[in-house]
């Protein structure tokens, strides 16, 4: 019996399973995914997970019953893929053989390389990293997101319904500027201040220093910025090595 070994368990590697299936394939389907969780929805994670509206249970992507035919081995990841034996090797030091390999592993948050703890800093790609941030926002508490794209305009706003005081830090002229241009940028800022956020736009951080109590940041145009948590929306990476 064939095998096929799906390297990722986020949306792209069960649906490729689903789509073996459906085209008739009866071998066997092993979907590897770095998470404990089954697939679930991740734009939630920077809006409604933030606000306690969703709890990780209700981000859970249903399963058609093609997937049912699926063996998953869950929490581990794919570190390496022998093309010329062929087989993959686990995590866990375990390896695997395959007949054939589908590599959609997605990608994951790269951090900056900064001289402070990583601890004092957030991204979001799994419900883990959101569940660590929401634990972290109260009223009250200042945070400092660095970029204003999508995604962290959605924390800042999210941060900010629960009582935060919350800057964003981006070097465009106006939040969403390359996605969406200048003006519907403007309305944008325009809105988010009227919640109450603040934006150092045209900037960047040049440095960053702190302690467990208080987080400092220093923009380029020497600006100094007071924080009890750092949000950045980072560039992301593959996660598989070949």
């Amino acid at each position: 019996m064939q095998r096929v070994v799906v390297a990722g368990g986020g949306l792209a590697g069960p649906r490729s399973a689903e789509a073996l299936r459906a085209l008739g394939f009866d071998g066997e389907l092993v979907v590897i995914g770095a998470e404990e969780h089954f697939p679930y929805n991740r734009p939630p994670l920077s809006k409604a997970m933030l606000s306690d509206a969703l709890s990780a249970a209700d981000l859970v992507l249903p399963r058609k019953s093609l997937s049912r035919k699926v063996s998953w081995r869950l929490g581990v990841s794919v570190s390496r893929a022998d093309l010329a034996q062929p087989t993959v090797e686990l995590s866990d030091d375990s390896t695997m053989g395959y007949d054939a390999l589908i590599v959609a592993t997605g990608v994951s948050a790269r951090r900056l390389r900064l001289s402070v703890p990583v601890e004092w800093r957030h991204v979001i790609r799994t419900v883990g990293d959101a569940l660590r941030l929401r634990s972290r926002l109260a009223p009250g508490r200042r945070v400092v997101v660095i970029g204003a794209g999508f995604i962290c305009c959605e924390v800042a706003a999210s941060a900010a319904l629960l009582g935060c005081e919350v800057e964003l830090v981006d070097p465009l002229q106006a939040p969403l500027a390359l996605p969406l241009g200048l003006l519907v940028g403007a309305e944008v800022r325009r809105r988010h201040e009227v919640q109450g956020l603040r934006f150092h736009l045209g900037r960047s951080v040049a440095a960053m220093s702190g302690d467990e109590r208080r987080k400092n940041l220093v923009l380029d145009d020497g600006t100094e910025l007071v924080a009890d948590e750092w949000w950045r929306r980072s560039a992301r990476s593959p996660t598989l090595a070949g």
